[in-house]
Formats: structure tokens, C-alpha cells, sequence
């Protein structure tokens, strides 16, 4: 049996032996070159020859990837905790964090009934005592309680009241006076959160993600105690990514809970990544910022806004900078104090 081999493989290239099998191109419409994006020559929606439209989006010039870079890791003294409110349609939630090993408390502020566990009153409780109560829950919550020495939460009404509503002549029953009894430094983020960065941005994460696995178990958006509990119980024994990428090997939140010597690793392995960022030794840009250089900004936060904004197409001078925050001179306006994450120098 005789095997015949074609020589055109061996002869001419692989691409230049497949050309002669292509299809043949098809005509398409004329179209003209505007900016050098190619258009055509009428638009259906206006009948012009050049529409909005068709015109490419300009691309946001930020290096964001090379910007993750400067952010620093959040470190507190032990037992501080970011608390803030989770509103469901019938409860609402206290949500306690601890800063550094991220071990999670969550108690509904509804006031309980008869005894039984997953029966409230419906609607979203918020004021000083229904708030006060969750708290003093936490503290006796099982399997392991609630030590808190630092709270960390905005300037809640509930969170940073001198008196309960209908005792305005009796301050003690207030939650400053509360702190003061047990000992408890109180920490009040303005609420406008105008331009320095989300710093609750832990404790915002987390009501994220409880929101995010109820909606993947098909529970829809209310969350019932019963089930808040479980959430609970599963988030504080999973085991966490950015805890377990800083020390090195996998760990939860309750492992660094129970551990105190993981926790003073991993706080300590926090203050060297953040030494080698104020440094400039693995960053791109320098984390510091000399007075008078141009800058363009990432994002704003409004007074209700959460979201990311565009990018700012105008340029700003440098004042000060203190820390991680940046005093900012606009062309026209006020001063601002943004967040070194969200400046990157003009280039």
C-alpha cells in the first residue's frame, strides 16, 4: 500500500494553503472615518450623517489596578468592633465586626415576645433602647461573647444619643452614658462621608454579603432571625480570603477568635505591608504627596451615595497631606480631604 503526501505542505505556509479556501467577502455599507472611527455615512435614529451614538465612549484614564496598590490594611486595638444598621422589610439587624480578626455578631434590634427566639415585632426598630439591647445581647451571645473596648459606627441617632426618647431628663439612659459605664470608646464617622473614603467600609462589605447569600439560597430579601443566625454561623467558620492571603495558609474568623497569637501575627503582618506602601517600595506612585502637584481624582461620595463615581477630567493642586487623607485645592471651590486610593498624580 502506497501513502501519497501532498508537497504543498512542505512548500508553501500553513496560512497561505487555507487562503485558498476562504469564503468570499461580502460588501458592507460605505462608511467614513470621523476622528478615526469609522461611521456611517447616515444614522436611522436622526438622520444625520454623524450621531452621538455611534461615536465611541472615551475611556476613563485612572490606573485603578496600580492604585489598589496604596491601600493601606485596617488595624485597631483589640476588641474593636464596626457596628451599623441592616435594614430588612420586616426586622432590622445590628451588625457587630471585629476590626481585625473579622469575626461577625449580629442581634435584631426588635423587641422579643413571649419568650420565643425567632418571634419580634414587625418593623424596623432603631432607637436608643431597641438598639442598647442588641448590644447588651452580644455581650452575652454564645458560643463566644461579645468583648468590646472600641466601637466604630456613624453618628447613628441611636449610637451617639445622650438620652432615650421620652426621658430627655434622665441622660443616664443614654448610649454615652453606657459607653462611660462599661468602658467603651466611642468612634463617630461623619455620616456625609464626602470625600475621605467609606470608613466603614468593613462592616458595609458584610451587610453585602449576608445579602448576598440569602439572595443565593432563594429566600428573596427579607431575613429571618432563624436564618440570620445560620448566616452567622457559617460566615465566622468559612475560611476568609483576605485573612487567610495575609498570614499565609487558610484560617476563618473564629480561628484568629479563639487564637490570640494569630491575631498578633496577622496585625503585625498588616502594619509591614502598610509600612512597605507609606515606603513607595512595592507602589508605583509615591504614597506620600509633595504640596503643589497636579492631580486628577478617581471617585466622589455624596452625602446618600455609595456608588463609584466617574473620573474627574480636571486637575488639582495638592495642599497637605496627613496620613492617608489629602487635602485637595480644586480650581474653583472649597478644599478637599480625599483618600490617598483615589488620587493619581498627573502625568
Amino acid at each position: 500500500m502506497s501513502i501519497i503526501i501532498d508537497e504543498r505542505i512542505f512548500v508553501e505556509p500553513h496560512n497561505a494553503y487555507r487562503s485558498k479556501f476562504k469564503r468570499p467577502k461580502t460588501e458592507t455599507k460605505s462608511k467614513t472615518l470621523i476622528k478615526g472611527f469609522p461611521v456611517e455615512e447616515t444614522c436611522d435614529c436622526c438622520e444625520e450623517e454623524v450621531c452621538e451614538k455611534d461615536l465611541p465612549k472615551p475611556k476613563q484614564s485612572f490606573p485603578v489596578k496600580d492604585n489598589r496598590t496604596l491601600m493601606l490594611s485596617h488595624i485597631a486595638p483589640k476588641y474593636s468592633y464596626m457596628i451599623d444598621l441592616m435594614f430588612c422589610p420586616h426586622v432590622a439587624y445590628l451588625v457587630a465586626i471585629n476590626i481585625n480578626t473579622r469575626y461577625l455578631f449580629v442581634e435584631p434590634t426588635n423587641t422579643e415576645l413571649r419568650g420565643i427566639p425567632d418571634f419580634y415585632i414587625e418593623g424596623q426598630k432603631r432607637d436608643t433602647e431597641s438598639y442598647l439591647n442588641a448590644l447588651q445581647r452580644m455581650f452575652h451571645s454564645s458560643p463566644i461573647p461579645m468583648y468590646c473596648k472600641h466601637l466604630k459606627g456613624d453618628m447613628e441617632g441611636a449610637f451617639s444619643s445622650d438620652y432615650e426618647r421620652g426621658n430627655r431628663y434622665h441622660r443616664e439612659y443614654g448610649a454615652m452614658h453606657y459607653y462611660q459605664k462599661w468602658g467603651i470608646e466611642f468612634h463617630g464617622v461623619n455620616p456625609k462621608r464626602k470625600l475621605t473614603g467609606n470608613e466603614l467600609s468593613i462592616v458595609d462589605r458584610i451587610i453585602r454579603t449576608l445579602r448576598d447569600m440569602n439572595y443565593n439560597l432563594g429566600l428573596g430579601s427579607n431575613i429571618s432571625v432563624s436564618t440570620m443566625r445560620q448566616l452567622v454561623h457559617l460566615y465566622n467558620r468559612t475560611i476568609h480570603t483576605s485573612l487567610s492571603k495575609t498570614l499565609g495558609f487558610p484560617v476563618s474568623p473564629l480561628d484568629i477568635m479563639i487564637n490570640p497569637e494569630l491575631e498578633d501575627e496577622l496585625v503585625k503582618r498588616k502594619m509591614q505591608h502598610n509600612y512597605l506602601i507609606r515606603s513607595g517600595l512595592t507602589t508605583k506612585e509615591p504614597f506620600y504627596l509633595e504640596p503643589g502637584t497636579q492631580v486628577k481624582l478617581k471617585r466622589l461620595y455624596r452625602r446618600d451615595e455609595k456608588r463609584r463615581g466617574p473620573v474627574i477630567d480636571k486637575y488639582h493642586t495638592v495642599v497637605s497631606q496627613e496620613g492617608r487623607k489629602v487635602r485637595i485645592r480644586p480650581i474653583t471651590g472649597d478644599d478637599l480631604i480625599i483618600a490617598r486610593t483615589f488620587i493619581s498624580i498627573r502625568k
